[in-house]
This record gives structure tokens, sequence and C-alpha cells, in this order.
């Protein structure tokens, strides 16, 4: 098999990004009129004669378009449905007024914006090879990346998980430190995080935002827009940074957590209902009493410091105008926290707790 020239690809690449930006501005401009895509076709000197165009869906995702030959379409737009590569038959007039049946191929991620790159430049480079079997060579290409893309997309989704609990461990160790504390601290209307607050917990003195890493490395922290550091009007902001590991001999499984906040509690299931809200799968905690369902993780330390100039952040009066500027939506950056001289001289999850109920 002949190797594919380098600076083919490179030119092939270069075409695709440039058709896309022109599709994007197009489909931009014609927004008002209800327009669901831009194409704008390949050169031949670039695509395949007749074959390829590059595409931009309503939602700004890229894609490539490519005619659905009638013998190999079945084979080619009915691909699992939990494919990452998603394949879309579509019917469209040509320039010369005839309609035409094409396959859009776009990625199900919008991020992954690189990576469909660099799969359409070689979907296009090996179609270019031989075009007379274009269709056949499209089947194939499809096929090969589409496994790749699947393998990548359940990477993203593992890491996600594993992000979430991370930061969902943290909170609990959180809600159990406070049920334990006070018989007059309740979950369902103190924990107000699952519910899209602005702070983790809301107390009548004052708020917590905790923050969870398992990480040794480094101590930087997501932080969610703008006012996520931002005291509330009631008073200070007491932010608590939970550092854990997935093994030790303390070690404790997420499940097991959640079952043992429940035991805490006279009325278990507001709290289940916020857990819910907050992306847990409650019926594998229930399975075997959630004993298997869930990960493990050990409490290396919990940290406290009150929120003021000292902690990087970036709140509303960080711009120069008092707010946050104009069509700025979603603000989200990573802080670090590895500074010793802010935290607390007392790290205990009992001195946690004091500080939070006199917040109260």
């Amino acid at each position: 098999m002949n190797r594919i020239v380098d600076h083919d690809k490179h030119a092939i690449r270069l075409e695709l990004l440039n058709r896309w930006r022109v599709a994007h501005n197009r489909l931009a401009a014609s927004a008002a009129d209800g327009d669901q895509f831009s194409a704008v076709p390949m050169s031949t000197e670039c695509g395949v004669p007749g074959l390829t165009a590059a595409l931009v869906i309503s939602t700004g995702a890229r894609a490539i378009l490519l005619p659905a030959d009638r013998a190999a379409e079945p084979a080619v737009h009915d691909p699992p449905t939990d494919s990452a590569l998603v394949l879309q038959v579509l019917e469209l007039h040509r320039r010369d007024g005839t309609l035409g049946r094409y396959i859009a191929v776009f990625a199900k991620e919008d991020h992954w914006d690189d990576i469909f790159c660099e799969f359409a430049t070689d979907l296009i480079a090996h179609a270019r090879e031989n075009p007379a079997r274009a269709p056949v060579i499209i089947e194939e290409r499809v096929t090969h990346w589409r496994s790749f893309f699947s393998a990548t997309h359940q990477r993203e989704q593992e890491k996600m998980a594993m992000e979430r609990e991370i930061g969902l461990f943290g909170e609990l160790c959180v809600v159990r430190l406070l049920v334990d504390l006070s018989d007059e601290f309740d979950p369902a209307s103190h924990w107000t995080g699952p519910r899209g607050h602005q702070h983790d917990f809301s107390l009548e003195g004052g708020a917590i935002e905790v923050k969870s890493t398992a990480s040794l490395d480094s101590v930087a922290v997501t932080i969610n827009g703008d006012k996520q550091l931002d005291p509330p009007a009631c008073g200070p902001l007491a932010l608590t940074l939970v550092r854990l590991s997935e093994d030790g001999p303390q070690a404790e499984k997420t499940s097991h957590l959640v079952l043992s906040i429940c035991d805490r509690l006279d009325d278990p299931v507001p709290f289940l209902d916020l857990l819910q809200s907050a992306g847990m799968n409650l019926s594998s905690l229930i399975a075997e009493g959630g004993v298997t369902n869930s990960r493990s993780f050990n409490v290396i330390d919990i940290k406290w410091c009150y929120v003021d100039a000292r902690i990087p952040r970036i709140i509303a009066s960080t711009f120069a105008s008092g707010s946050t500027p104009a069509g700025v939506t979603n603000l989200t950056y990573s802080s670090s926290l590895h500074d010793a001289d802010w935290w607390a001289p007392e790290t205990t999850m009992e001195r946690i707790a004091g500080l939070l109920t006199r917040a109260a």
C-alpha cells in the first residue's frame, strides 16, 4: 500500500479548516432564516471530485458531507446507537437544482474538533487515492475510526464520572460531619449545591464551598463561574479543601458514606432525593447494600480557610466595570490552592464543623 505523502494531508487539512470557517460564517449570517446547516464544497485539488464537502451544522459542530451510495449506504449510516461518530442522511439541492442524497458525518462531542479534523483529513486522503472505490473506502475508514472515537468517548465518560464522584465524596464528608455535630443541621435545607445554588452549603450566617481532589502532585481545583468564590451577603464564605486518595487503611466507599448518613437521619428521603439531583445512581446504591457499586476513597486531610483577597479567584469586582463582561456566560477556570499560609492551623474535621456551626 502506498504511503500518502505528508504534504497532501497537510493541504487537505488546511482546506478543511478554511471551508469550515467559511461554512460557519455563512451559517451565522443566515441563522435568522432558520438554516440548520451550511455546506461548502472542497476544491478538486484537495477533495474527491463531487464526493466531499465541508459542513457546519446548527450546533456549530464540524462535519463532512459525503454522497450516499445506495449500495454502501446501509452499512455506513446505521452505526451503533452508542457510536461516538454520528452519521445522518440528508437530502440537499445541488447547484444544478437536482436533489442529492448525502451522509453528514460529525463527532458526538463538539470539543473534538481537532480529532475530527484528523479523521476527515485521513478519510479524504484515502478516498482520493482511488476515487472509483470512494464509497467502499469511506465505509472502511469510518469503521476504522469509529472504534477510536468510541474509546475516546468512553475514557472521557469514565474521567468525568470519577471527577464527579470525587467532588460528591468530599461534599458528603462535610454533610456527615455537620449531621454528627448538630441535630439542627438538615441536609435537605442546607446542602444546596445539588440544586444548582451558588455555594455547596448555605447557612444563615455564611456559606461553605467544598473542593475535592485526588491529585497528590498539585492542588489545582476547578472553579465554576464568577460567584462560586464570592462570599454571600449574609456572611463569610468558608472554603473547604478535601484531599483524597483511592487507597489506604481507612478507605470508604461512596455508597457506604451515603448509607452512614441515612442511618443518622430520621427521614432520609429528602437527602436521597438530593443525591439523585447530584447525579448519584440510587439503584446501584441499593443493590447489595451498595457495597460493590462505588469507588473507595481515603481522606488524607481536610483544610479550611475564609475566602478573601489571598485566594486566587475571578469575581465580578475583578473586572474594571465591577461586573462580568456582557456575553460571558460560561466562566470556568482552575485555581491553585497550594499556599499553606491560607489554611487554618487546625485541619481536623471537628474544627471545620465548629467553624460552620458558628457561621450558622
